[in-house]
């Protein structure tokens, strides 16, 4: 009997396989176990894992199969499937048997093809978290990969929301901050140490939040702001430096602290500046991540309007703000949401917050603006 393999693929914490027999030998019991999965994990080996026909099921030319994956606790390089049967044959369709022997990188020229391919920001989150939570964890090779691995990692917790899965997260995030002293100020943004400290801290930030830790969110993004006071360049970590600034003075302003919102929307606006200027026209892949900064200066700017003039502009509410400033999908947005409105509900209960005032109603008759040192005075307008 032939078995070959026509995919693999990771999904959640499961390993999805494809498979077609040729023949089928219909005589064959349900708990038959056609195949074992070998897990490559050289530092504490993990019993193989039987495929049974039961836990076939039919689908487009063939057979799939859904196997779990070993703990992620140790380091998981690749999966061998062997046949079970004596006289039966194993054969590959499209490379599926040597992309599971290679499934977790032992290389950086490895670990760049994968990030590439598998752990981008977007697409099934648990199958991101456990790649990246193995390469954070358990990679080999140089430390920014494993720092990339983590922000990843980082990201992937935030959307799925599940405290153990935060914490852990959060636990790697702490560790990646102290794998930055190697790095450089290298042109790549992945291997800059001032552009990957801000990123971290910016993934801390929505982990935190996630969990509900408003104070510990407030205390990260006071911290990302002193970082942020001098750089060497600001062309790539405007990106998150931005974001997380929009977010840390409103959560200031919230709390009162006016000063303390004013300076972080005012960096806010003068890092998008100076990354216009450093930017390099040579690198123009990079000049879309411009106009995300673009946004956040411009709420920045919404914000400083608001602050100086309460009763003409309002300030922006936390539903934009957490639009502009988080990088998890809508849906993720509502637990910390949640968490801020919950910490200054209580806190205006023991009066420790006065609650923003509303946007008062102007009275009727003419008012008057400041134009140089003369008072100009403004009729009503007929609405």
């Amino acid at each position: 009997m032939r078995l070959i393999l026509t995919g693999a693929d990771l999904l959640g914490d499961t390993l999805r396989l494809g498979l077609r027999i040729e023949p089928l030998h219909p005589g064959l019991p349900p708990d038959a176990v056609l195949a074992h999965l070998h897990w490559n994990r050289p530092d504490a080996p993990w019993p193989p894992t039987p495929l049974p026909l039961r836990a076939l099921r039919p689908a487009e030319g063939g057979f799939r199969a859904l196997l779990p994956l070993p703990p992620p606790d140790r380091s998981l390089h690749g999966v061998s499937v062997v046949p079970a049967r004596p006289g039966d044959v194993l054969e590959e369709d499209d490379g599926t048997a040597s992309r599971l022997a290679r499934l977790f990188p032992r290389t950086d020229e490895e670990y760049v093809a994968l990030f590439q391919s598998e752990t981008r920001r977007w697409g099934h989150r648990k199958t991101r978290f456990f790649l990246a939570a193995q390469i954070a964890r358990f990679f080999p090779g140089a430390p920014e990969h494993r720092i990339g691995a983590a922000l990843v990692m980082g990201y992937k917790a935030a959307e799925i929301g599940e405290r153990d899965v935060l914490l852990a997260a959060l636990e790697v995030n702490g560790a990646a901050l102290g794998w930055l002293a190697p790095l450089g100020l290298d042109w790549h943004p992945r291997r800059n140490r001032e552009h990957l400290e801000i990123s971290l801290l910016t993934v801390r930030w929505h982990l935190q939040l996630a969990l509900g830790d408003e104070p510990a969110t407030r205390a990260t993004l006071r911290s990302l702001l002193e970082r942020c006071q001098a750089r060497a360049s600001y062309w790539t970590l405007a990106y998150s430096a931005c974001k997380s600034l929009v977010l840390g003075g409103w959560l200031e302003w919230r709390h009162g602290e006016s000063g303390r919102a004013r300076e972080s929307w005012e960096r806010c606006v003068a890092i998008f500046k100076t990354a216009v200027q450093e930017a390099d026209p040579a690198r123009a892949v990079l000049f879309k991540e411009l106009s995300v900064s673009h946004e956040a200066a411009h709420f920045a700017g919404l914000c400083l309007r608001a602050l100086a003039r309460p009763r003409h502009h309002p300030m922006p509410p936390l539903e934009q703000i957490l639009d502009v400033a988080t990088r998890v999908p809508p849906p993720s947005r509502a637990p910390m949401a949640a968490a801020i409105l919950a910490v200054h509900a209580s806190s205006r209960a023991d009066g420790q917050i006065q609650a923003p005032r509303p946007r008062e109603a102007l009275p009727p008759g003419p008012r008057v603006r400041p134009a140089g040192d003369a008072m100009i005075a403004v009729a009503p307008q007929a609405v």
